[in-house]
């Protein structure tokens, strides 16, 4: 198993960072209400502050259903697109969870970065 050097944060600001180099902006703590479409492309969106912001690429970092049948609205689906995605069940989950102690940790083996716990 392999995990990056510094941590995952590192993958998504490599993104971020890339996404900015190539013209593109991301807006941080914006939600969004609704995706635009025009025929069948997004070509924005609007925000919950009531500002529509159009572009030429929309990336939703919401989950599948609430990007699809929230965000653009199953009237800009068809009808088997919008029963799969009722189809799609969620995927597990990941939680961050930093501790404090005073405990000696080198007497353990805690050299991995992370540690997935799955119940199936």
């Amino acid at each position: 198993m392999y995990f990056p050097k510094e941590g995952y944060q590192v993958i998504s600001d490599f993104l971020a960072k890339k996404v900015i180099e190539f013209g593109g902006e991301i807006r941080y703590k914006t939600a969004v209400t609704k995706i635009l479409i025009q025929g069948k492309n997004a070509v924005g969106m609007e925000t919950a502050t009531g500002d529509t912001v159009y572009a030429g690429v929309v990336v939703s970092n919401a989950d599948t259903k609430k990007t699809f049948l929230e965000s653009v609205g199953r009237k800009h689906l068809s009808r088997k697109f919008a029963l799969s995605v009722d189809a799609h069940t969620p995927s597990s989950s990941g939680i961050c969870l930093h501790l404090g102690t005073d405990l000696d940790l080198s007497q353990f083996d805690l050299k991995y970065g992370s540690i997935f716990y799955h119940e199936s």
